[in-house]
């Protein structure tokens, strides 16, 4: 118990709000997941639908594929992967949203408390899967999606997980923070307060931090904040 509440001291004492810098209204549904590589963005939505989205115009485009609930999206130069949070899979598409591969991955949790959040760690060359709560897992899979490892994290909620940096950037729609945590020794470093409502998707672009809410349908971007 002490120890619990020491580390609670530290990780408060070291977090800070930041705020956008820009709110763009998403016509996406509501929007649990983005990605993006240089301006083209793909974003993942509750109803089991994926768009595509273009920051320097900000224009959304439903893509062709349907899911069922759509928590989780990471895209490659070659692939985009969706998270299904109730049925356990990751869907692979190619660029041109047509689907290629279905992988299944165990977990036992409770249905509407499953996957939410996916990333790839070009470091460790493993994906990175989330659950969202009782218990928070930080699951560790090859490429092939074969379970390497299952991390318990002590905390409270997730919602998303991206790379950058070196670092996992965890987002908490319940504590309204990012846990910034090292991808070796699992040890959040930092943690970043956020004023949204419904934070559900993390992603960088173009040194700029995105986060979208589904509740809003909104996009919130931030300049990339200082974490040393």
């Amino acid at each position: 118990m002490i120890k619990l509440l020491i580390f609670n001291i530290i990780l408060f004492s070291s977090s800070d709000l930041i705020r956008p810098i820009k709110v763009i209204n998403l016509n996406t549904g509501e929007p649990s997941a983005i990605s993006c590589i240089d301006n083209d963005c793909v974003i993942a939505s509750d109803n089991g639908k994926v768009f595509t989205f273009d920051v320097t115009t900000n224009t959304s485009k439903e893509m062709n594929f349907s899911g069922e609930d759509f928590e989780g999206i990471y895209m490659s130069d070659e692939y985009i992967y969706v998270l299904e949070e109730r049925s356990r899979k990751v869907e692979k598409l190619n660029s041109k949203f047509e689907h290629l591969n279905t992988y299944e991955i165990s977990y036992n949790g409770r249905l509407n408390r499953g996957f939410e959040g996916i990333v790839y760690n070009p470091d460790l060359k493993r994906f990175i899967v989330v659950t969202e709560t009782n218990p928070c897992i930080l699951i560790e899979l090859n490429e092939d999606f074969q379970v390497l490892k299952n991390k318990y994290l002590d905390i409270n909620e997730l919602s998303d997980i991206t790379f950058y940096g070196g670092m996992y950037w965890l987002l908490s729609e319940e504590d309204h923070c990012i846990y910034i945590m090292d991808p070796n020794s699992y040890r959040v470093e930092k943690k970043i307060k956020l004023n949204i409502i419904g934070a559900e998707g993390i992603c960088f672009v173009n040194n700029l931090l995105f986060i979208t809410s589904d509740k809003l349908s909104k996009l919130f971007v931030y300049d990339v904040p200082n974490i040393n």
